[in-house]
């Protein structure tokens, strides 16, 4: 079967785009099928130390394990038959913790697609790398390049398809010393390219996997979190950031921080048999492990392990759930026991993994 290449640019085209901008790209392909996982967003980044003078031997840096996604704050995709079917705030985070639980600092660029991303093995060399216009290419983290297995997605089944995405403000993905609120960037030749072959009769739905965020504060020694979604899910995964470091100049706004005493956690779920389950986390090596099964099972290569996490000053919390969780008549909940205070909160971003079909 023939492939095609396709290549869309933004609805509202401009030479350049900034900080904060909104780009809606519309993917219209009739009688054809979008290939699974095939979708990529390419374009060119330029970070200046101010207007439009290039950033030169000035100490900001953007983070290593979450390269160009870093710009890139907010994904939604929608189809014209079933309206929003993923919308991905605090996106870069969700990559910098996809990364971090199964990649270590020697699997990093280690193949064309990192390069791609502009990932790097450690985040002082994104220095070096912003003294020039940087030409990237990335495949979003999203719903439509999930696909488990191989899968196409058919016009006459979901019509026009539009991936939408608003670029990160200059302190949401740049840090370091030589950081001040001049520091802007563009991102030039923007466009969104995927591959299509014929449509077929019967085309086959296939699952692919999708992601919820949920954004919260800690306050407390004791703090408890309850979440429904209208959603059936398997996993869940969880990191913190210090409130009063959200958005700040010098500091990386995607670090993954210890919250202060951490020492217990107490989850409770219904399983896949409704049957309600609680259980306590008891060690940060536990939280760890939890953590990194619910990106794999225990039993795969997940490429990251306990000790490198740790040696990383990563932390994150999380749980495979080992089957389908309802989450839309029942709440995910977890107890946090540690040593935050209302004078030093936390922010707990989660993330919850599903599987849908969009036909």
């Amino acid at each position: 079967m023939q492939t095609s290449y396709n290549q869309r640019f933004p609805v509202s085209q401009k030479a350049s785009y900034k900080s904060g901008d909104n780009v809606d790209f519309v993917l219209s392909y009739p009688n054809k099928c979008i290939v699974g996982n095939s979708i990529r967003i390419s374009g060119t980044l330029d970070v200046y130390s101010t207007g439009n003078t290039r950033l030169i031997n000035q100490q900001v840096y953007y983070d290593n394990y979450c390269g160009i996604h870093s710009f890139f704050n907010n994904i939604v995709v929608s189809s014209q038959t079933k309206g929003v079917v993923e919308n991905q705030s605090d996106y870069a985070r969700w990559i910098k913790m996809r990364n971090t639980g199964t990649k270590v600092d020697s699997q990093i660029v280690s193949n064309a697609r990192d390069l791609n991303e502009l990932l790097c093995s450690d985040s002082s060399i994104t220095n070096i790398y912003m003294n020039q216009s940087l030409p990237f290419s990335f495949i979003p983290d999203v719903c439509i390049n999930n696909f488990i297995g191989t899968g196409v997605i058919p016009y006459s089944k979901v019509g026009d398809l539009t991936l939408s995405v608003r670029l990160s403000q200059p302190v949401e993905c740049l840090f370091g010393s030589g950081m001040t609120n001049d520091v802007n960037f563009t991102i030039s030749d923007l466009s969104c390219e995927y591959l299509t072959v014929a449509e077929q009769k019967n085309e086959q739905s296939i699952p692919m996997l999708i992601s919820y965020s949920v954004k919260q504060v800690l306050n407390s020694m004791n703090s408890m979190i309850n979440v429904k979604l209208p959603a059936i899910v398997n996993r869940v995964s969880a990191s913190f950031l210090r409130v009063s470091e959200e958005l700040t100049l010098t500091y990386n706004n995607l670090e993954m921080e210890r919250p202060t005493g951490i020492r217990k956690l107490y989850y409770s779920f219904n399983d896949q048999t409704n049957t309600f389950i609680s259980f306590p986390v008891e060690s940060i090596e536990d939280m760890i492990e939890h953590y990194l099964s619910s990106f794999f099972r225990t039993d795969d290569k997940n490429g990251c392990t306990l000790m490198k996490l740790n040696d990383n000053k990563f932390f994150g919390v999380g749980l495979d759930f080992e089957g389908q969780t309802n989450l839309v008549n029942n709440s995910f909940g977890v107890n946090i026991v540690s040593d935050i205070t209302s004078g030093d909160p936390y922010y707990i971003f989660i993330y919850f993994r599903g599987v849908i079909s969009l036909f």
